[in-house]
C-alpha cells in the first residue's frame, strides 16, 4: 500500500489499527468503526478514503479521538497517488 510506504519513508511510527469504536448509524443502530491506522507519536488515527460518503461522515462525526482523513486530494498532495 502506498500510504504505508509514505509513512515508513517519512519515519512516521504507525500500526494497523484494530481497535473498534461504536457509533450510531442513520437508522439509530449501533455499529462499529475501525480507522485504518494509528500514528503512535502523534496519538492520531488515520483514515484513508478516496472519497466521502454520508455513512463515512456519520462515523467520523461521532468519533471522539484525534482523526485525520486522507482523501484523494490529500493523497495527491502528498504524492501518494
Amino acid at each position: 500500500m502506498n500510504v504505508t510506504k509514505y509513512l515508513d519513508d517519512n519515519k512516521i511510527k504507525w500500526v494497523r489499527n484494530k481497535e473498534r469504536f461504536p457509533y450510531v448509524d442513520s437508522k439509530n443502530k449501533e455499529r462499529f468503526y475501525t480507522p485504518d491506522f494509528y500514528l503512535i507519536d502523534e496519538d492520531l488515527f488515520l483514515e484513508v478514503k478516496g472519497y466521502r460518503t454520508d455513512l463515512y461522515v456519520i462515523k467520523w462525526s461521532q468519533f471522539n479521538k484525534n482523526l485525520e482523513i486522507w482523501d484523494k486530494n490529500v493523497l495527491k498532495s502528498k504524492k501518494i497517488i
